[in-house]
C-alpha cells in the first residue's frame, strides 16, 4: 500500500477511484447518505481543493484506492457555515489563530483494520501543520467508532459541540500550538 498527494489539476480520471469509493462509504451507516453520485463528488473535490493549503491523501494497493482523507485552511466563518455553530462560539474556540479543518476520512470496507485510517490521518495532519496553521477541527459521527478511535489516537480532542443539522456529529480539535 502506498499513499500519495494528489494536486487537481484538471486531469479527473486521476479522482475517479477516490469518488467512487466515496460514494460506497458514505452509503454504508453511520452516515446513509445515498445521494452521492460520482459526478458530485468530483464536484465537491474540485471546490475544496481549491481552497488554500488544500492537500489530497489518496491510498492505494496495486493502483486500487482503497482509501483518502482531504483537508484544507479553514476560518472561523468556514466553520460556522460548515456547522451553522456561531461564529462567536467558534471565535472563543480558535480565537485569531490559523485553522484547517479535516473535512473527508475513508477506508474501503475490505481494507480496515489494517491502520489505513491512522496513516492517512498522520500524514495530513503532518501537510496542514506545515502549512503553519495553529488548530486542525473535523466532525465525525458519534456511531463512526473507527473514526473517533483514529482521532483520538492522533490527539484530537472531541469539543462540547454538537453540529446542527445532523445531530449524531460531533465535533473536534487538535492544538498544534
Amino acid at each position: 500500500m502506498h499513499i500519495k498527494k494528489l494536486i487537481w489539476n484538471g486531469h479527473p480520471e486521476k479522482f475517479l477511484g477516490i469518488a467512487e469509493l466515496y460514494c460506497k462509504i458514505w452509503e454504508e451507516p453511520p452516515w446513509n447518505e445515498d445521494f452521492w453520485t460520482v459526478e458530485k463528488v468530483m464536484e465537491d473535490m474540485q471546490k475544496e481543493l481549491r481552497k488554500p493549503n488544500a492537500v489530497l491523501l489518496s491510498a492505494a494497493r496495486d493502483e486500487i484506492v482503497v482509501g483518502f482523507t482531504w483537508g484544507y485552511e479553514t476560518t472561523i466563518v468556514d466553520l460556522h457555515k460548515i456547522s451553522e455553530i456561531s461564529v462567536s462560539r467558534w471565535r472563543d474556540i480558535i480565537g485569531n489563530k490559523r485553522s484547517s479543518y479535516i473535512d473527508e476520512l475513508a477506508v474501503a470496507k475490505s481494507s480496515r483494520g489494517q491502520g489505513i485510517g491512522h496513516k492517512l490521518t498522520e500524514r495530513l495532519i503532518a501537510s496542514l501543520s506545515n502549512a503553519g496553521v495553529d488548530y486542525i477541527t473535523l466532525r465525525t459521527d458519534t456511531m463512526a467508532k473507527s473514526a473517533r478511535s483514529v482521532y483520538q489516537q492522533a490527539g484530537f480532542l472531541e469539543l462540547d459541540l454538537i453540529d446542527t443539522k445532523y445531530p449524531n456529529r460531533t465535533y473536534w480539535l487538535k492544538t498544534l500550538v
